[in-house]
This record gives C-alpha cells, sequence and structure tokens, in this order.
C-alpha cells in the first residue's frame, strides 16, 4: 500500500478537541519506558518536535522534574491546549514551524509526528540541528488499508468517530519500515520495531546519535 498524506497541521479546533480527548495512557506509558531505557537524562534541556496538546511531556516532566522541557507545535489550536495542560510543569509548547526552530538542545524527542510530514527531510534536518541524540516514536504504516481499518476498531473502537478517521489517516499516511531505514541511512541511529497488544499495530523507535 502506497503513503496517502494527510494534512500536515490539526487545524480545525472540533478535530483537535476529538484528539486531546483521545485515550493516550498506554501510548504515554511506552513513550516513558522508552525514554527511560534509552535516554534517561533528569537533567538539561529536552526539545520536542510536535507537541500536540502536551500530555507526553505533561508525564515526562512528572517524572523528571529536573528536565527543561520546551515543544513546538505548528497548530496553534493544540498549543492553546497544551500550555493549559503544562501550567503547573516544567514544560512549554510553543507555536512554530519545524523550519524556523534556532533551539538547541541535550536531545529531541518527538511522539506520533513524523507521519504528519509531507517531507520528512525537514524533520530529520530539524531534528539534527537541534541535538546530537534523539528519540523518536511513530506508527508504522500497515501493509493493506484493511489492516489499518481493522488496527482503528482494535484499538479505538470506543472513542469518537473523529478520532478514528483521524487514527486512520495516520496510520495511512505513517512511513513503512523500509522507508525509515533509508532516512536514517549514514547515521548512527538505531531503529527497534514494537508490536502492540493486539500483535497488529506497529511502531517504531528510533534512538541514537546522529
Amino acid at each position: 500500500m502506497h503513503r496517502l498524506l494527510e494534512p500536515e497541521l490539526m487545524q480545525d479546533a472540533e478535530q483537535v478537541f476529538a484528539f486531546y480527548k483521545g485515550r493516550k495512557d498506554y501510548s504515554i506509558k511506552h513513550f516513558l519506558e522508552c525514554y527511560t531505557n534509552y535516554i534517561n537524562l533528569d537533567c538539561g534541556r529536552i526539545v520536542d518536535l510536535g507537541s500536540g496538546t502536551g500530555e507526553y511531556l505533561l508525564a515526562l516532566s512528572q517524572l523528571y522534574p529536573g528536565l527543561e522541557i520546551v515543544g513546538y507545535d505548528g497548530s496553534l489550536e493544540m498549543v492553546k491546549i497544551a500550555n493549559r495542560n503544562l501550567a503547573e510543569s516544567c514544560a512549554q509548547v510553543k507555536h512554530l514551524d519545524f523550519k524556523d526552530i534556532t533551539d538547541i538542545a541535550d536531545c529531541v524527542i518527538s511522539t506520533y509526528t513524523l507521519h504528519h510530514l509531507h517531507d520528512s527531510n525537514i524533520f530529520w534536518n530539524t531534528a539534527k540541528n537541534i541535538s546530537k541524540q534523539c528519540l523518536i516514536i511513530d506508527l508504522i504504516r500497515p501493509e493493506t488499508r484493511k489492516q489499518a481499518e481493522l488496527i482503528v476498531e482494535q484499538y479505538a473502537k470506543d472513542q469518537p468517530q473523529l478520532f478514528k478517521d483521524d487514527f486512520l489517516n495516520s496510520l495511512l499516511a505513517a512511513f513503512s519500515k523500509d522507508e525509515l531505514q533509508k532516512q536514517i541511512e549514514g547515521t548512527n541511529l538505531t531503529m527497534k520495531i514494537i508490536t502492540g497488544r493486539f500483535n497488529t499495530l506497529q511502531t517504531f523507535l528510533i534512538f541514537g546519535s546522529f
């Protein structure tokens, strides 16, 4: 199945709210485990690409209160909700396109953002300019649309239809394993594939140094 692009930014307020209300507890737990296992910086500066509504950064700030965490997102609606969520934490999210980021950090992280980018080079060039170290987590594109639809029903059957539609679009827009491997050729980055609890959904973890 070929990659089917979706809009790079989620701008519609209703769509953003549906995303915000969607369950993320399992994926947040997985992100924290990956951070602890492969990065585990308990102080220093962390930059997050594509922070969405901020739940992952809030969880990270609570687990590692010594971190300085700055996120970036191109959707103003996402940033508004994120900063309300992060008001009492050590994290903040700024409204800025990736290509305009000039920040520097000890590590750059990103969760479920890469698939939104029409041009993956923009993502990787931004990440390299921010830090030598990274932790990137995202979806892997299923082989068929039927498989993608099954994954949505398995993982989001109780969620609103708008959230389910977004999830399906994200699966169809995600990169394949081969495409991802080509993106990190010539670096010292490592890619690991994780299979979800229903043995259908696959995500990738890319970590290490550029």
